[in-house]
Parts: structure tokens; sequence; C-alpha cells
């Protein structure tokens, strides 16, 4: 049996479509002529499936047509199962063959926003068959309907699946398919357009999915019942009793596979290939159906790019030692590519004084901490302590600084946080610097926060005076230090510190959390920074961290990021990266599965889920509308070509799994950025360091490769 058209028309990964080679085509095409000639031959067309229904006289595997029924859906190709007299029709194609192209008319008859159209021959309901609409005339509203394509009306969607925005649709051809319920064009609207309807689906922030079954099949994800076989022939192995979703990681035939015990036995012999279908082992009635993993949830990508068009986004970043590696990693590659595509940044990361408990960690992209350890990371009281308490997890790299009643810092010490002159921030801009700090009941603590040039002149920037700590309620407060726009700053370094250097230092007691610098020019772009680093370790443990991780900690750091965007509609996405590190774990996963193979692909998927439903927790704690959250899902570059079967099955799963989640898409390196590239423009660390890319390099470049497939 040829290849089915499903396989040779395959979408591949959205940087890399599947380009179908003319020999598949012409053996595909020769055969459905061959059936429908045969059928004409037969006299086997009829114009009604009930009149075919009822003629069970041709014998087994004998073609027929259905052309001109008026229930849509039973036009089209069908082949007989079962001997003379006896059996059934099964229905090939949904469309009748040489009629792959619809021609629908839009004559006026309805209105701009309501089209009423003809068409030729009846249009397939399963989206088969490609449309051409002919627009009478531009419509005037949204969302636009068309009715006379299927056998209902249809909401007329764009290629992104947004509702068409006004003046969207101008005379003339469209191209589309049937979707559902919807006419899904395959080109996009007028830019302008499509710049309106982009706001509407910021704003209605859906989460589009372009694969139902898949996405049913998503939900079972990191249940027991679903299994990952590296082969078919160990799909078939599986007991149906139970399981029945699996997804098969074979290398080149990665598939989503259901049980279905209705299957006609007639289909495993049908696909000897097993293409679409497996008969278990031992053989039983039903088979296993598979149907490739969707690469993309329609819009992600383009509702994160255009709400940094129009607003502000915070990327945050959870992932391993290629998190922040020697001061590099993907915190400072994403926004090296975020700038260099063009992006403007509008604030920094978070970053606390004592990160990494006082030593660093280099984060941030041309902008860090200053200073080393200050006062102490634990010991503060509890009404303070919980603004960053990492219970029995270890959440990193931020920690707080507290410096107890009699104790105290000098004011010749370093510390504060510093943008260099060449950061994308711009230091010349109008600048905000921002500090959070502990008020307490008692006692006499003070700072004198300060900004000034890091550079000669040191010229001040801002210089409130001092701050009393004892407010009398414990609780944080934001303190800000504005500095007005001054070319003269361009390309100087400047900073922010909490205390006056060589005039006052700090008083305890204090408390303080984290530091930031924004530019208030700027209303749109990007800033990103990193919730949590965890160099060796796999996703387990960053699930178990942000779960350890007291409520008011990850409330004070995300409510920091929405709060600085404004009152307009806020964006908040989350970056994993892992992978690496979970072909070694040992411990069952943290998921609501617990899943004893902690190295398999289903407790990598847990502990994934573990992290999204440890934040969409804090936005239902909170009241917050889920629909600001973005999850940009990223598992581990490529280590080898074969790439490492681990590997290849997590990504295989994850791709699963980001169906069954809001807004979630996954980033294959491997798809974008192959083993050769890494090997041929030396992006690794080493040459038998290959878990580690060259710093910063490597990290500069997958990230911008990354990025230019994604944006």
């Amino acid at each position: 049996m040829v290849e089915t058209a499903a396989l040779i028309w395959a979408d591949g990964p959205s940087g890399s479509p599947t380009e179908p080679q003319k020999s598949q085509i012409r053996a595909w095409g020769t055969y459905v002529e061959s059936l429908v000639v045969l059928a004409y031959a037969n006299n086997s067309v009829y114009n009604l499936k009930s009149a075919m229904d009822a003629n069970l006289v041709p014998g087994a595997n004998s073609p027929a047509l259905v052309v001109g029924d008026p229930t849509a859906g039973n036009d089209g190709l069908y082949m007989k199962v079962g001997a003379t007299a006896t059996g059934s029709w099964l229905q090939l194609l949904d469309f009748v063959p040489g009629a792959q192209i619809v021609h629908a008319v839009d004559v006026g008859a309805g209105t701009p926003n309501a089209i009423i159209c003809t068409t030729n021959v009846a249009a397939s309901p399963s989206g088969s068959q490609l449309v051409r609409l002919d627009v009478f005339e531009a419509n005037t509203g949204s969302p636009v309907t068309v009715t006379g394509i299927g056998s209902t009306t249809l909401t007329i969607k764009s290629k992104s699946g947004a509702d068409i925005a006004v003046g969207g649709l101008s005379p003339g051809p469209i191209l589309g398919f049937i979707s559902g319920t919807t006419f899904r064009l395959l080109s996009d609207q007028t830019s302008a357009a499509f710049q309106a309807g982009a706001e509407a689906a910021m704003l209605a922030a859906e989460g589009f999915r372009d694969d139902a079954e898949a996405y049913a099949l998503a939900a079972q994800s990191v249940s027991t019942e679903l299994a990952h076989p590296v082969t078919r022939a160990a799909l078939k192995a599986l007991n149906t009793a139970t399981h029945t979703a699996a997804i098969v990681v074979e290398p080149n035939f990665e598939r989503i596979a259901r049980w279905d015990a209705a299957v006609d036995a007639y289909m495993n012999t049908a696909d000897p290939e097993e293409l679409v279908f497996a008969q278990p082992t031992p053989a039983s009635p039903g088979a296993w159906k598979m149907s490739p993993i969707p690469k993309e949830q329609v819009g992600i990508f383009q509702q994160i790019k255009y709400r940094m068009t129009v607003g502000k986004v915070d990327f945050v970043g959870v992932g391993d030692s290629n998190q922040i590696l020697g001061g590099f990693g993907w915190d400072h590659g994403f926004q090296y590519a975020l700038n260099a595509l063009g992006f403007p940044m509008w604030a920094t990361g978070l970053i606390s004084q004592n990160e990494n408990n006082g030593a660093g960690s280099g984060q941030g992209y041309l902008y860090n901490r200053n200073g080393s350890l200050v006062g102490a990371v634990s010991g503060a009281p509890a009404d303070l302590d919980k603004y960053l308490n990492k219970g029995a997890g270890g959440l990193f790299p931020a920690y707080y600084t507290y410096i107890a009643n009699g104790g105290s810092l000098s004011s010749t010490l370093a510390n504060g946080l510093v943008v260099t002159g060449t950061c994308p921030l711009d230091t010349s801009a109008a600048l905000a610097f921002d500090g959070y700090y502990g008020t307490f009941t008692t006692d006499a603590g003070q700072f004198r926060p300060f900004a000034r040039w890091e550079e000669a002149p040191f010229t001040t920037l801002s210089d409130p005076g001092i701050i009393l700590t004892n407010t009398g309620a414990y609780g944080i407060q934001k303190v800000t230090l504005t500095a007005a726009a001054d070319p003269a700053r361009a390309g100087k370094q400047v900073g922010m510190r909490w205390t006056r250097p060589s005039a006052t230092g700090i008083t305890g007691p204090f408390f303080c959390t984290y530091m930031r610098v924004r530019n208030t020019d700027r209303t749109t772009g990007y800033a990103y920074g990193t919730l949590e680093y965890r160099g060796g370790q796999s996703a387990r443990t960053m699930a178990y961290d942000l779960q350890q991780a007291s409520n008011e900690a990850l409330t004070h750091y995300f409510s920091i990021l929405r709060a600085d965007q404004g009152s307009g509609a806020k964006t908040i996405v989350i970056c994993f990266n892992s992978g690496l590190n979970d072909r070694n774990e040992t411990n069952p996963s943290v998921g609501t599965a617990a899943l004893a193979d902690g190295d398999s692909a289903s407790a990598f998927v847990d502990n994934t889920r573990a992290i999204v439903d440890r934040i969409k927790a804090i936005w239902t704690l909170n009241g917050w509308d889920q629909s600001e959250l973005f999850w940009l899902l990223q598992v581990s570059h490529p280590q080898s070509s074969p790439d490492d079967s681990e590997l290849v099955a997590y990504r295989a799963a994850l791709e699963a799994f980001a169906l069954y989640v809001d807004q979630a898409q996954v980033i294959d390196i491997s798809a974008v950025a192959p083993y050769a590239d890494f090997i041929a423009n030396n992006w690794y660390a080493s040459p038998v360091d290959h878990a580690h890319l060259a710093a910063p390099t490597g990290y500069e470049q997958v990230s911008l490769r990354v990025l230019k497939a994604m944006l």
C-alpha cells in the first residue's frame, strides 16, 4: 500500500517544513486514480450514500464513489469490506477525487460580515480539501462567518487562529480549509488588519490547539496509563487493559497513539507498513491508531512577538547549569538574541544583593549585582523571611540580605546593581532604580539608597536621603531612584546602591530582596530574569524547589514583574530547559503521577507538569488571569547524531504534554540547530564536553538560531 496523504504532506517542524517527494506524490495519485477509474468502470457511482449502503453485492475491496449527496461528509471514495452480500462500505476519502479544490463564490447574498456562498461540489468537513472563496466585499466587523461551504455556518479565522480584523478581508479570492466549526485561512490578512487581529488575540489570550486528538491525549500525558514505547513493536506489545494511550518515540517515527478497540480488523491488513494502524501482539480485535505529533500550538510565538511590540513582556528562566553557565548560559544568550533581533530591553531581570549566597553567579546581560556577601542570608524575622523563603528546597540563585539589630555595613563596601554602558537598556535614557526592602516593628534601622555613574566622574543621579526601616509593621516596600535622560551618559556605566559611598552605610535591622533598573522611556520590549538555576540537577529538583518555596516568595517575585508592566495586559513567559541531568535521575517524579522510574520520559513530563502546576497555583492564589502565562518548554541541546535516545523521548513526550497546557510551545533545538551545526560552528564547550556550550558564543548563537525560527 502506498503511504497516506497525511504522511506524504505532513507539516514537519515549523522551522523546517517537510518537502514531499514527487515519487511519493505520483504513487499516491496513481493509486487514487486507479480506484476512481475502477469505480466508474464498475458503475459503482451513487448520488446518495444510503443507496450505496443498500447495495452489498460487490465483493471485498470493490471501490465506489458517492457524488452529490446533500449530507456533508458523505461524498467521497469508498471500499467494500466483507464478502458479497455481507459487510459494509468503508470511506477512504471524504471528497470526490479530482475535486481537491472547491470553488466557493460570494455572490453578495449575505452581508460583509456574514457571507453566503455557493460551491461547485460538496466540501470535505474534515479539511481534506482546499476551498477557494471569492470574497465580494471587505468586512466591516469581526468575527466574520461564512455559510454554504460546509453543512453549518463557519467562523472565518486567520492563519494564526484569530478572528478576522475589521478590513482583514478584501474583495478577491482567499484560500482556506474547514477546521471544525471554523474556516481557517492559509494566508493571513493584510498587515494592518493582522495587527488589529493580533491585538484582539492578545486580549483574549486563548490557547489555540491544532490537533484535537493530540489535545485529548495530552490530558493523560502525566498518568500512569501513558507509555513511551521506543518502537512500533514495543507499542504493539503493550497491555491494552492498562494502556490506552502512548507516545511512540521511534527515531524518525514519533507518533501519538491511541488504542481503539472498535477499529475494523481489515485496517490491520490494509496498512501492512503500520503507518497509521498497528495490530496488538498477540493479535486481538482493535488497533493502535497513530498520528504525527503536532509541533506547535497555533499562534503562541506570534502572540509573544506581538506583545513585545505593543507592550512589556517578562521572560523567566528555569533551568540546569546551562541557565547561567560561567555567568552566561541561556540567561545571557536569550537576551543577546532578543536584542540582536531588534526587540528593546525595557528592564533588567530581578537581581538579589546576596545572589548565590553572596558569591554571585553572573546573572544578567551586561548588568550584574555588585559586591560580595552583605549581612546574612538567613535569620530574618518570619514575617520577612517568607518573602524569599526556600523551605526544604534550594531555590537558586536569589538570597535575601539580612542585617540584624546592632549590625551594620560600612559605606565603603561595594553593593547594589551595576548596568554597563553597553547594555541594551540604554544608560542614557530616563531610568528608574528599584529596590525592595523590609520594614520592622522596632529598633532604629536605616539605609541611604543612592544612584550614580559607576565610573568617573561618578556623578550623582539620585539621593533621596536616609530611610528608616522601623514603620511599626513588618512588610515589603519599594524605593525608586529616578534619573532623567541625559545624552552625556551614553555608553557610561551606572548603578544603584543601598548605601551612599563613603558617606552613609546601613544600620540594622535591615532586610532586602530584589533590585531592578527600568528604562522609563520604553513602553514595549522584553525583560529577562532567572528564577531557578540548578547546576547538575534535573527537572525534578527544579519542581521540588518551586514546590517548597513559600507562596509569599513566589508571589513577591511575580508581583514585581506584573506591577512593572503597568495597567494593561500582562505577559509572563516561563522559559524551561532541562533533560541532560534527567537521564540520571533515580528518584520518583514529584508531580501528581509520582512515577518511580525517575529517568523515564513519563517522569520527565510529570516533573515538568509539577513546575507548570506550581506557577499556575500562584496565579490562582492571587486571583490573577491565567491567560497572562506563556510557556516555552525546551529539552536540552543535541548531544550526538543520532541524538541521545532519552533526549529524543523527552522531546516527543514534552510536545504531547504541551498541547495540554494553555499557551505552551516546545522548542526543539535539534530541529533548528542540528548536531552538525554545533560541531561546525564550535558551539560546544569543548570536543569532549557536549553537555555545555562555549560561553558566551555558543549560547548567543544557538539562542539567536532558535529565536529567529520562533519569531
